[in-house]
């Protein structure tokens, strides 16, 4: 943690995406978000904001993980979970096929439906789980690649609107505003965008049809002083 406590102090970061969560162990995930919310609290930083990676469509399962103030016991320790939130790993199953056309949307409807209901019951509607499309691990997509493999744009900007305007905390993993194809091995999930010193690998491109309509949605839908997006 005091690597992390480092980049909070000295490049002023709002917030960690805590990996792999479940193979933490509950204690010790507990402690590390207590020990960065306190030194983050320390420097003033009380919206600071820790979601984690619980690769898991059950909602028990990321429920144990999630809640400043949510505790139980564990061999006779009080375990506090520290994380805010977590990925919406059931969402990102259900969002790719539903915009694709390969499942009925009310598969959507239905997950709306649950994250209501569980959100509603921490008081935390807005910010309970970390909605995304598509990332940099292949064992969840390997079949299917990046969001944007074989997808017109339109589908992929209607992706992204649906994360921008739906409950929880939308991320936009890096190379899904660009249309970034990706698909079968890590090494293929996760394509070089900023490589200067390699052309071939520059990819960034700020006239790319998704990011400029993706631009345009974010100013369509200014954000509240309590909401953000994350950009990972």
């Amino acid at each position: 943690s005091k690597v992390h406590c480092y980049w909070i102090r000295e490049a002023d970061v709002d917030g960690f995406r805590v990996d792999a969560v479940k193979h933490m162990g509950e204690l010790a995930c507990s402690e590390f978000c207590s020990n960065i919310r306190e030194y983050a609290y320390a420097l003033g930083k009380r919206g600071f904001f820790l979601f984690g990676e619980v690769a898991s469509a059950d909602d028990e399962l990321i429920d144990r993980y999630i809640g400043q103030n949510t505790s139980r016991h564990d061999d006779g320790k009080t375990v506090f979970f520290g994380l805010d939130s977590a990925l919406d790993f059931r969402l990102a199953y259900d969002l790719q096929w539903v915009i694709k056309g390969l499942k009925d949307p009310q598969a959507l409807c239905d997950r709306l439906e649950a994250q209501r209901n569980r959100a509603l019951t921490r008081g935390e509607i807005g910010r309970y789980l970390v909605t995304f499309a598509d990332n940099h691990d292949s064992f969840w997509q390997r079949s299917s690649g990046r969001i944007a493999n074989a997808t017109p744009d339109a589908q992929v900007i209607a992706v992204v609107g649906y994360l921008l305007c739906a409950l929880g905390t939308p991320c936009i993993y890096y190379g899904t505003e660009q249309g970034f194809t990706g698909q079968g091995g890590d090494n293929q999930m996760r394509e070089a965008m900023f490589d200067t010193s390699t052309p071939g690998l520059d990819l960034l491109n700020p006239g790319c049809g998704i990011y400029k309509e993706i631009g345009t949605l974010y100013v369509r839908l200014p954000l509240e002083p309590h909401q953000f997006v994350i950009l990972a």
